[in-house]
């Protein structure tokens, strides 16, 4: 996983917990590269789960919602660093649409090695919009987390409805949105 993932948990923690739980986590933990994260390095996906899962215990938190959590609070931060130049005025349905042919072929061109979900999308209506979601990772609750965050970023309401998962053997996620004010 991008390292820009780890460097963003440990500003959450850091932010929400001081440096002291931070190191806390990683004396812990312990994970295979010392815990020293740099945005454009690469990292095991499990020291993120040991991680997160290390955090839900000690939080008594569900991993699903830290995940989702963690999902949302990364959302600004992964918008300013976006490759890509989105239209002035889109919405969050618009945003969502281009996640997958436009943000993430971004993301590949400057990180060709980076392992991104991949997305299928349908349009029932204005205010509704469905994310086909494929991943070996199963990170759904990650999505939905940039779900909410993005539409934080838009200032529309956003409900999401996970009618199938990786993590109950089907063969994606289906989530489904209703946006409103």
């Amino acid at each position: 996983m991008q390292g820009i993932i780890y460097t963003l948990l440990s500003d959450m923690v850091i932010e929400q917990a001081g440096m002291a739980a931070w190191n806390d986590v990683l004396n812990q933990v312990q994970p295979k590269s010392g815990g020293a994260y740099t945005a454009g390095q690469q990292y095991d996906d499990e020291e993120l789960l040991s991680i997160v899962h290390f955090l839900s215990d000690k939080l008594s938190v569900p991993v699903a919602d830290l995940i989702r959590q963690f999902g949302e609070y990364i959302f600004p931060a992964l918008m300013a660093r976006n490759p890509c130049d989105l239209p002035d005025g889109i919405t969050a349905k618009e945003f969502l649409k281009q996640v997958d042919s436009v943000i993430h072929v971004g993301v590949k061109h400057i990180h060709p090695n980076a392992y991104l979900p991949t997305f299928r999308y349908e349009d029932p209506a204005d205010n509704r919009l469905v994310m086909l979601y494929q991943s070996k990772r199963k990170m759904c609750t990650l999505a939905e987390g940039l779900i909410y965050g993005a539409g934080k970023h838009y200032d529309t309401h956003v409900d999401i409805k996970h009618t199938k998962c990786l993590h109950k053997d089907d063969d994606h996620c289906r989530l489904e949105l209703a946006f409103g004010d």
